[in-house]
Formats: C-alpha cells, sequence, structure tokens
C-alpha cells in the first residue's frame, strides 16, 4: 500500500507506506528523501525493496512507525505475496538485532537502524518469502518493546539520532550534522524586551536538514564556533513545529539552542553530502508559484547589491540579483540576502555553476527566485557536466528570460 499525504504550506509531499515481509505488515512513512523515487516510480505499490536504512518511532500507544531513509527497488511482481497479518496482532515476533550499548533513554525515542544483513526482517529464522534476493534483516523490533533507541554510532562509538527521525516524543537526543547556512546576527524589540539572533541550517546523513535558532547568551556562545560547511553534534535543544511559510527545510520541526545546549566540532565530514532534486529553468514557468526548487545554474550577471527597507519590519536590508542560465534555453533572475547579497560580487565572480536548495518560486516579474542556502561550484556530477556544457559553447547560446 502507498498513499500520499499532502502537507501545507509548501512542504513536501509525505508518502504512507504498509510494508510486508509476506506473513506480517506494519505501518511506515518514505522520508523526503524518497520522493523522487516514489515520483518516478520506482517506488510503487506491490514492489518489493531492500531497506538499507531505516528508523522506528514508538508512539506513545506503543505503536512502531517505520520511516524507510534509504531503500533500491528488487523487482515489483505486480501483485500482494501472500495473506500478511497486522504484526501489532500477531503475538511474540522474535527476538532482533541487539540493543546498542549508551544509547539515548527515556521516553519514547525512534529506534535506527543500518541494514547489513539479509534474513526474515522480523526476526525467527524464518526464511525469506521472496526468494530472489535476500530480504533486508535487522528490522529493530525487539520482542520486549524497549523503546530506547538504536540509532547511528561512529567510530568513536557516540551514538546519534537521525535528523529525520526526532519527534516531539523525544528530548534527549544528539545529533550530527554539517552546517549547510549560516545567517547574520539580528537584534529584535518589542513589548516583552530585546535581544539578538542567528540561525544556521544543518544536514545529516540521513538527507534530511532543520533550521537551528540561537538566542541572547546563545549568540555570544556559539556565533564565532560554528562555520558553514563543518560538522558538529548538537544536543540539549528544544524542539517546536516549524512554520513552513518561512521554513524551506525538509525537517517538520526547528530547533532552539539556548547557553546550555552542548555543541562540540567533529573531524570527519565526508559522509554527510547534499541531496539535490534540480528543475530545470524553462519549467519554472509551468511551476506554481509559492513553492520550492532545486536550481542548478551558471552565474551569467551579478547587479550591484543594493539595500531596502523591508515593509514588514521597517529595517535596511540588502539583497542583490544574479542571472542564472542552464541548458534549457531559459534564464532567470534569483536575488539573494544579507550578507551573501553584500558579498555577492565576490563570491558569484567568474560565472560558477552554483546549486541553490529549494529556492522560492515568485511571479513577480514572470517568474523569478529567491533563495540563501547555495553551494558554489558543487563537486557532483550534474555540475561538471553544465560546466562543460558552459565551456564548449552554452555561454554564446541565446536563451529565452523568464524575468521581465
Amino acid at each position: 500500500h502507498l498513499k500520499k499525504i499532502p502537507q501545507n504550506g509548501g512542504a513536501d509531499d509525505r508518502w504512507k507506506v504498509v510494508l510486508s515481509d509476506g506473513n506480517r505488515f506494519l505501518s511506515g512513512m518514505c522520508a523526503t528523501q524518497l520522493n523522487i523515487k516514489v515520483n518516478s516510480g520506482e517506488i510503487a505499490q506491490f514492489g518489493i525493496i531492500n531497506v538499507n536504512e531505516f528508523l522506528v518511532n514508538t508512539l506513545p500507544s506503543g505503536q512502531k512507525i517505520v520511516i524507510v531513509l534509504r531503500c533500491e527497488l528488487v523487482q515489483n511482481p505486480g501483485s500482494r505475496i501472500g495473506n500478511p497479518v497486522d504484526i501489532t496482532k500477531a503475538g511474540n515476533v522474535g527476538s532482533a538485532q541487539a540493543q546498542p550499548s549508551g544509547g539515548v533513554g527515556g521516553g519514547a525515542q525512534p529506534m535506527y537502524g543500518k541494514v547489513e544483513s539479509a534474513g526474515n526482517p522480523y526476526g525467527g529464522g524464518g526464511s525469506n518469502p521472496y526468494g530472489s534476493r535476500g530480504n533486508s534483516g535487522g528490522m529493530g523490533m525487539s520482542g520486549q518493546g524497549s523503546s530506547n533507541p538504536v540509532i547511528r554510532t561512529n567510530a568513536s562509538s557516540q551514538s546519534f539520532t537521525p535528523i529525520s527521525g526526532l519527534n516531539m516524543y523525544s528530548n534527549r537526543w544528539v545529533i550530527r550534522a554539517k552546517i549547510t547556512n549560516k545567517s547574520e546576527i539580528r537584534t529584535w524589540s518589542n513589548a516583552k524586551g530585546e535581544g539578538s539572533l542567528f540561525s544556521v541550517v544543518v544536514l545529516d546523513s540521513s538527507g534530511t536538514d532543520v533550521k537551528c535558532t540561537f538566542f541572547k547568551e546563545a549568540v555570544d556562545k556559539f556565533y564565532n564556533l560554528l562555520e558553514e560547511g563543518r560538522v558538529y553534534t548538537f544536543s540539549g535543544g528544544r524542539l517546536k513545529v516549524a512554520n513552513m511559510q518561512y521554513n524551506t527545510c525538509k525537517s517538520q520541526f526547528e530547533i532552539t539552542f539556548d547557553q546550555n545546549s552542548e555543541i562540540h566540532l567533529q573531524d570527519d565530514a565526508e559522509d554527510i553530502q547534499e541531496s539535490y532534486d534540480f528543475v530545470k529553468i524553462a519549467a519554472l514557468s509551468e511551476m506554481e508559484p509559492s513553492g520550492f526548487v532545486d536550481i542548478l545554474a551558471v552565474v551569467k550577471h551579478v547587479a550591484d547589491p543594493a539595500v531596502i527597507v523591508s515593509k514588514k519590519s521597517g529595517k535596511e536590508m540588502t539583497k542583490c540579483e544574479l542571472t542564472i542560465q542552464d541548458d534549457s534555453g531559459a534564464d532567470v533572475r534569483l536575488t539573494v540576502w544579507g550578507d551573501l547579497a553584500a558579498n555577492a560580487q565576490t563570491k558569484f565572480a567568474n560565472s560558477p555553476i552554483v546549486a541553490f536548495k529549494r529556492a522560492r518560486i515568485s511571479d513577480y516579474g514572470g517568474r523569478s527566485l529567491s533563495g540563501s542556502g547555495c553551494s558554489v561550484n558543487p563537486t557532483i556530477p550534474q555540475a561538471n557536466q553544465l560546466r562543460q556544457w558552459w565551456a564548449d559553447n552554452g555561454s554564446n547560446t541565446q536563451a529565452r528570460s523568464l524575468s521581465s
């Protein structure tokens, strides 16, 4: 079973799944990074998949919900296999992989696993009902019903919760993530007082990013410590539901950190890479405004930065308009803000390749974009192909402008 769960505010759609090994079934969700596989038909009803990476959230009721993080298609026979029964009504499901020591305990916590072996995913030594290829083992369903997490560990044996596994029922978590965007410090003043804040966007190896905000004393403590492109461990933050009107991250939550939070620099960042779902610029003319897209393009022109006064806050803001083009025969205006805008003439000099994550679509002046988090000359195959196209003859191509 596969069913779309629409989201509000332009957030990515979520897909509900029912997973079965031919004997038992249970409910689950696909992580948002799998949407591209669902939309392409690779993940479809009755498809047989190898689940390579997953987590299990335990709700207060005791129900377990599997979140599929990474999988691959084996085949699709086009019909259901066996007559599976609800795992919650099937009695003892057998033993599962051992619980790692040093896990984060207390309350309903996500369980997280990385599948390595084959066999019956629910234990008990049963044979693989699919035959042709080994089904992923170790779903982490403890027969004792423990709600402690089975979560990823690094070489130092420290345990981490994936960002995609954060939920309002867990508070003792540690995430390991790379900072992909860092804002400037802003000040605020209202009837309750005044202070300063800044925010960062962090991404972990599950492919999910989340916005983190620091206030007052936390600004003084952490602003100079945190650098874009570096990996840190984060703990001691408070979760709240994200306002998706202003939040472009995949996580449905935001995190607030204070001066008592713990953040530590990590050495290794190679396992955390940005994932993109690029859209060609020419396709923007057919897309609804207020949505979000990932864009890979060449910066063909950088305008002079300009300072405007925000109608909402009355404060001055720096903006800069870029003209970007790809190999679809179109270009579009993209606006950047703040420090990125102030440094745009230097940062985007010499026609670099840029990848913007979740740029917002606007119908102002035809079609235009507004973006913040970007990577300049990213080391991904698509960027190499676009760079070669631009060098061969793309720079001389007459493009259709989507922005007036």
